[in-house]
């Protein structure tokens, strides 16, 4: 279980592995290396981001829209805000970002980004939903519990003025801060996914005064119209949400979306995290090289590096290539030249292997982690870039050079789970992660990234053979029905079912003991709504779950 290099740690390593089996999971992770739980007995609904005090506590947002604080290891009972009744939880739409002000101890601003259901009409599927951006600030009598009554709305104060989230996802997801003091802000292009989306598809986001103007109805394009807040890097004031005169596009009117743009031309950049290499002069327009995972298409995912001015092609260009449906789709002067298009430094293969840069893994949501800026990793790990692919589930590891080159990619876990979002947390110099594990609330939650090299875990809770394998299922997105396929290695007691976003099992494909071999379960969706589903396959210690859509 566990092999002690250390005699003096022999005892206590052993307590120390069986305490974990619990707690940590630790799945094909370098030598020394393993994955500790985070208040290990909470379970939240649906956790996606995250962000660290200076004193150490976890701020950690839910999709569903509470906010809950985790402290000497114990989630706190009373959430630090609910915004329930406001965010629009549904597909890839929800609460996503948290961060703190640079000055929390001083300010304890507490920033947010989330889908609106404005008018908190429940109706979940509904194609009319824009993004905001708030502000709170702590209790001065309890930090842990927000005052409501200094809510500050930087973007989004009502629909026209808010952020284009006309389909399920690519809506507005992650916040951080520049090394300069700017508040960054990351935006999807609020289109659909399941088709070329030109614009004409969902009216009712568009053409009435409260609603979006008509000439936002162009899709995926809207990443390429500076003038939209939809693909975009947005740079702005954390004060005001107002643009900054040092931005690349600045108009010399500050309200002017134009003039908080920093970067533009991306499809869905769910999670980015800066290069600390930047300037604290507020006025220096260098907030740090923004390290942007930008969710793909059909064929490929992209880290992209903006230091101000980039336009990375979407819906154009999608890795190196151009995108032929979206070329053809454009009408004169939407798509930029190949010239223009700033290339993204690695790319991975939706698939095929050996086509990815750098070579060898296939990816299909990538999640832009965290820079490793602590001395407790052996230095290959130092200074390096943590990231993951939410359905494929891998984790790797990079360092990137001073001419913002990607080298030294290297796994780091194949089977990590599907991780929504990292952090450094300095107070201890650890990686933190959020894994989402749907029907599997150990595996699911805030965990913490240790190393001891007198310590090696080499199995924990989920044992995963290398000859047990399941596949992700096709079609996908699919309705009515669709197949999943698995492989045994031995005769084992299989169970097969599928869970929604929030946990809840809705279906039961397998119970029983099947025989070695290749196994197909046909899921007939029935009268389920659509939306993100799970399922998830456990053969004697193996478990493991994939991400489908059910098209509505």
């Amino acid at each position: 279980m566990a092999r002690i290099t250390n005699p003096k740690t022999r005892i206590l390593a052993l307590f120390f592995v069986l305490f974990l089996k619990t707690i940590v999971l630790a799945q094909n992770a370098p030598q020394g290396f393993y994955f500790e739980k985070v208040a290990q007995t909470a379970q939240f609904n649906v956790a996606v981001g995250m962000a660290i005090a200076p004193d150490g506590r976890i701020f950690v947002c839910e999709q569903a829209g509470a906010v809950y604080i985790i402290e000497n290891n114990i989630r706190l009972e009373t959430p630090f805000i609910d915004l329930s009744d406001e965010a629009l939880q549904h597909w890839d739409r929800g609460l996503l970002g948290i961060a703190l002000a640079p000055d929390f101890e001083a300010t304890q601003h507490v920033y947010l980004t989330y889908v609106v259901d404005h008018g908190s009409l429940g109706d979940f599927e509904r194609t009319d939903a824009y993004g905001r951006v708030t502000r709170y600030t702590a209790s001065a009598i309890n930090p842990n519990i927000a005052d409501l009554a200094t809510r500050k709305v930087l973007i989004g104060a009502d629909y026209a003025s808010g952020v284009p989230t006309c389909f399920f996802s690519h809506s507005i997801g992650t916040l951080r801060f520049g090394m300069d003091g700017s508040l960054l802000i990351g935006t999807g292009d609020g289109a659909s996914f399941l088709t070329t989306d030109a614009g004409g598809l969902y009216p009712d986001c568009f053409g009435s005064p409260e609603k979006f103007d008509s000439s936002e109805d162009i899709g995926a394009f809207r990443s390429q119209k500076r003038s939209s807040y939809a693909g975009k890097i947005l740079r702005v004031d954390p004060e005001t949400g107002q643009g900054l005169p040092s931005n690349p596009y600045y108009t010399g009117d500050a309200s002017e979306i134009e003039s908080k743009v920093w970067a533009y031309g991306l499809r869905n950049p769910f999670r980015f995290h800066l290069m600390n290499d930047g300037h604290t002069e507020p006025d220096s327009a260098k907030p740090g090289s923004i390290v942007i995972g930008d969710v793909g298409d059909f064929n490929w995912e992209e880290i992209n590096i903006s230091t101000g001015g980039e336009n990375f092609g979407w819906p154009c260009f999608e890795g190196l290539l151009a995108h032929n449906s979206y070329q053809n789709a454009a009408e004169p002067g939407q798509c930029p030249d190949e010239q223009e298009v700033t290339p993204p430094i690695a790319y991975w293969s939706h698939n095929e292997a050996s086509q990815s840069n750098p070579p060898g893994r296939m990816a299909n949501s990538i999640t832009m982690g965290s820079f490793y800026a602590g001395t407790k990793y052996p230095a290959e790990y130092q200074n390096s870039f943590f990231f993951a692919d939410f359905t494929r589930e891998w984790a790797a590891v990079a360092k990137i050079d001073e001419h913002k080159r990607f080298i030294s990619e290297k796994l780091f876990s194949n089977n990590i789970g599907s991780v929504t979002d990292f952090a450094y947390n300095p107070q201890d110099e650890y990686i933190y992660l959020i894994k989402l594990d749907i029907g599997n609330a150990n595996s699911s939650g805030v965990f913490k990234i240790v190393y001891d090299e007198d310590v090696s875990v080499e199995s924990r809770i989920e044992e995963t053979p290398g000859s047990i394998t399941l596949t992700q299922n096709y079609p996908n997105p699919f309705n009515p029905s669709t197949t999943i396929i698995y492989t045994l290695n031995r005769t084992a007691k299989v169970l097969l079912k599928v869970f929604d976003l929030c946990g809840r099992e809705v279906a039961t494909l397998v119970n029983q003991v099947l025989p070695t071999g290749t196994h197909k379960t046909v899921f007939h969706a029935g009268n389920l709504p659509g939306g993100v589903y799970f399922y998830q396959l456990t053969a004697g210690h193996f478990r493991k779950a994939q991400k489908i859509v059910l098209l509505p």
